[in-house]
C-alpha cells in the first residue's frame, strides 16, 4: 500500500510539472535595430552580389541571398527576434549570417560556413557602439571606389577573412581563404536586385 501511495504521489508531481509553462509568458518584444537591419538584413531574397578578384581580374564570383530565416528567442518573457540569412556562392564557399540579440551584447553577428569547426567572422554592437575589435570607417576607398559607414573584422575562418560590410550594401570585400592561404580577394562590382 505504501508503494502504491508513493507511486501515485510521484506520478502526480510528474503530471503537475509537465503542465507548467516551459517558457515564461511574453511581456514584450525586441527586434533588431533599423541600423543593424541596414547592414545585415534588409535585402531581398534573390539579390545577387557580383565580385571581382583583385589578385586575378579575370576571376569573378556571384553570391546570391537564397533565404531569410527569422527566429525568436524567449528570454525571461522578452521575445527577442533574430535572423539567419543564407547565401549561395558560385566560386567561394556558401555561408550564412546570423544576427540576433545576446544576453550581454545588444547585437551579435556571426558569418559562417557549414564546415564543422570552421568558426565564424563575428561582429558585436553594444548600445549603438561597435565592439573594440570591429573597425568602423565613416568612409573608405576600396579598389578606387568610396564606401560609407563601413565595418570590418580582419580576423576570419579557414574559408572567410577580412570581411567588410557597408551599410545598405552588404559585403563589399572579403578574402576567400583555403586554410591559411588567400585564394581570392573579392571586391564588390555590382548588385543585381530581383
Amino acid at each position: 500500500m505504501k508503494n502504491l501511495f508513493l507511486s501515485i504521489a510521484f506520478l502526480s508531481i510528474l503530471f503537475l510539472n509537465s503542465c507548467k509553462d516551459k517558457d515564461p509568458k511574453i511581456t514584450s518584444t525586441l527586434d533588431i535595430s533599423p541600423e543593424m537591419k541596414a547592414y545585415f538584413v534588409d535585402y531581398e531574397v534573390g539579390t545577387k552580389w557580383v565580385y571581382q578578384d583583385t589578385l586575378d581580374t579575370n576571376s569573378f564570383d556571384t553570391i546570391e541571398l537564397t533565404q531569410i530565416e527569422p527566429y525568436n528567442t524567449n528570454r525571461k518573457g522578452i521575445l527577442e527576434k533574430g535572423y539567419i540569412l543564407h547565401y549561395k556562392a558560385q566560386k567561394s564557399r556558401d555561408f550564412k549570417i546570423s544576427i540576433g540579440r545576446g544576453q550581454q551584447v545588444n547585437f551579435y553577428i556571426n558569418m559562417y560556413t557549414d564546415v564543422t569547426g570552421d568558426g565564424a567572422v563575428t561582429f558585436e554592437n553594444y548600445n549603438g557602439e561597435w565592439a573594440d575589435w570591429v573597425n568602423y570607417y565613416d568612409s573608405i576607398i576600396l579598389q578606387k571606389k568610396t564606401y560609407y559607414k563601413v565595418i570590418t573584422n580582419l580576423s576570419g575562418t579557414q574559408y572567410l577573412s577580412g570581411v567588410y560590410f557597408s551599410k545598405g550594401l552588404g559585403v563589399i570585400l572579403f578574402n576567400n581563404m583555403e586554410g591559411n592561404a588567400i585564394r581570392n580577394i573579392f571586391h564588390l562590382i555590382n548588385i543585381v536586385k530581383p
